[in-house]
Parts: C-alpha cells; structure tokens; sequence
C-alpha cells in the first residue's frame, strides 16, 4: 500500500475489483498512516473501503435513468408540476416552492410559469387559497390520495388534480 510505503495518507482512490460472481465493482480507498511517534516511519496503516457509487459505470446508468425520466416527465399527456415543501422552524409545513412542470403543465400555466418557477405558492396565489392544500399536506404525506377539482389562481381555471409525495 502507497501509505505505508510513503508515509502520506490518500483518499479518493477508485479501484474496481471482481466480485465472486465475475462482476466488476467499484470501490473507494482512503488511508492514513500510523506512527509510534510524529518522526517514525509507519508501522500500519488504516484503510476505509467504501462502495462508490461514483463509479463510471454507476455514473453512466444513472445518467440513463435521468434521460429516461426526463423524456417520460416531459411526454406526458396530463399536467405535472413537482413543489419541495417549506418548514418553518417547528417543521411544521407552511408553504410550497414551484420546483419543475412538465410541458403539458408549462402549458396550463402560460407566460406566468417563467416567474413562478422556484417561487413559494403564496406569493403567487395568495395565502388564503393555499390553505386548505397546506393543511392537506401532512395526509398526503402519510400516502393519502385524494383526486379532486381545484381552482389554480393564478391561471383563473379549474383543474382535476391529484396531490401525492414522491419519497
């Protein structure tokens, strides 16, 4: 090992090693050498291997799936919009960001959608009509589906609209 010989530690190391199955995977080394005293040579090292997930070949597949998400997101027929919710310090839920739409969705929004793009819900609808969803949110979470007709402000139309939690 490079550390024992040297003295230096490393980190970042990429090595892909064979499983006893045959296939490749990757793996992350750091070491850090170990000294009797501050002038001594190394007697041992400590090594930490870690599974990388950043590996080229980890890297390519998730790219894949980033593609495949994206062009089943965007050629959807029905409008869908993704928020990430805003806690207060309590973390009780008091707001939602517009986080992304898909084309169809970008549709229904019109010119509106550049600005309200990463914009709390609020301050685009106002806090009153947002109550209600806000308030919602916590059965959604907990994997309650509701489907129902609701107003968008901003647009002025009604829509059918089924609120769920990606995770």
């Amino acid at each position: 090992m490079v550390t024992l010989r040297t003295g230096e530690p490393c980190s970042g190391v990429i090595m892909g090693v064979e499983d006893p199955a045959g296939e490749l995977r990757w793996i992350s080394i750091a070491s850090e050498p170990l000294r009797h005293s501050l002038d001594a040579p190394p007697y041992a090292v400590v090594a930490t291997i870690t599974y990388a997930t950043d590996s080229p070949r980890a890297r390519e597949q998730l790219s894949q799936s980033e593609r495949r998400y994206r062009l089943l997101f965007e050629n959807l027929r029905e409008d869908v919009t993704v928020f990430e919710l805003v806690r207060n310090d309590e973390g009780h839920i008091v707001d939602w960001l517009l986080r992304d739409s898909n084309r169809q969705a970008r549709r229904f929004f019109g010119e509106q959608y550049p600005a309200a793009l990463g914009r709390r819900i609020t301050d685009l609808v106002g806090k009153d009509e947002m109550r209600p969803h806000i308030e919602k949110t916590e059965a959604i979470l907990r994997g309650e589906v509701e489907p129902k007709e609701r107003y968008i402000g901003m647009t002025d139309r009604y829509c059918w609209s089924t609120l769920f939690a990606l995770d």
